[in-house]
């Protein structure tokens, strides 16, 4: 085993296990006898958060990383050439596809067990753009060792110094690298003297060769850039019309929420009215009853009076 395999191992793990992991994987290889990779391992350094998170997002999504340093391209020639309408599009899709990643990190983190507080997602955006500025910057988050966050002025090369575990073992590149020559007319001074024509010839291969692969990686930028924004726009569309359909569909609740209110309203009214002339029956048959019963003992006085007034007829008689 290898550092740059123990180094690529940790660099993977949970953000919690980095240091832990690491001081037993050291301990471990000094007991076995390997003590210079065990102390080699011991000094790598602890990744910050927004670099760990970086990492992640290397080992998941790769081919994202080489669409944000082709688009970094292709912006690149755009500001060159002056190319505003160009430009603004490629802006346009740089700001959605930065969006797009730093909300994959988010998600890799959090299923690594870690959230990003907002200050970390911003520095994991810089080291974004950072890639799409400078080739050496791609270059170092490339590695999946970053241990520090990188930054873009936009005018000086991305400061690549200590921002990768193991810089000696993984090359980097020194600087920025332009995608492609400035001037068709350069030539080297290197050329031995005896062989200048075909130093000549051989160098203006290989310009055309960079050029031609410039032209096809910016070409590939720009339709990317395009099927991106069609993607937006027929994303937007479609948002456009469930946000339609949504709405109809409140609207609709809405007034079937009223017609309900209405009829229970319409129904309280007609139980309190049920109520009332429920309580007015209640009065009516209690007073009924109090009348039949009064004239029940009327009755039997009635009945009392005649028995007695019968008796006393047939005495007379």
């Amino acid at each position: 085993m290898s550092l740059v395999d123990v180094a690529q191992e940790l660099y993977g793990l949970p953000l919690a296990e980095f240091v832990p992991t690491r001081d037993a994987r050291a301990a471990e290889l000094r007991k076995s006898g390997d003590r210079d990779l065990g102390r080699a391992v011991g000094t790598l350094r602890r990744p910050t958060t927004a670099a760990w998170a970086v990492n992640l997002l290397t080992r998941a999504q790769g081919d994202e990383l080489d669409q944000l340093v082709t688009l970094g391209a292709a912006l690149r020639e755009a500001q060159d050439a002056l190319d505003g309408d160009e430009l603004r599009e490629l802006n346009r899709t740089r700001h959605r596809l930065v969006a797009a990643l730093r909300a994959q990190v988010e998600r890799l983190a959090a299923g690594a067990g870690q959230r990003l507080s907002e200050p970390v997602a911003r520095q994991v955006e810089a080291t974004l753009h950072a890639v799409m500025a400078d080739d050496a910057a791609a270059a170092a988050v490339r590695t999946g060792l970053l241990v520090r966050e990188l930054e873009s002025t936009g005018l000086e090369p991305v400061d690549v110094a200590g921002a990768v575990a193991l810089p000696d073992v993984v090359a980097i590149p020194t600087g920025r690298v332009d995608s492609g020559p400035r001037e068709s007319g350069a030539r080297s001074s290197a050329a031995p003297r005896g062989g200048r024509s075909t130093a000549r010839d051989s160098g203006a291969d290989a310009r055309a060769a960079a050029e031609r692969r410039r032209e096809e990686e910016l070409a590939a930028a720009r339709a990317a850039a395009r099927a991106e924004h069609e993607r937006a726009e027929a994303q937007r569309a479609a948002a456009e019309d469930e946000m339609r359909e949504a709405r109809r569909a409140a609207d609709e609740l809405a007034a079937r929420d009223a017609d309900s209110a209405a009829r229970l309203e319409r129904l309280r009214r007609q139980v309190e009215a049920a109520e009332e002339d429920r309580a007015r029956l209640a009065q009516d048959l209690a007073a009924a009853r109090a009348d039949a019963e009064a004239a029940g003992e009327r009755l039997e006085a009635a009945r009392a009076a005649a028995d007695e007034a019968r008796a006393r007829l047939e005495e007379v008689t």
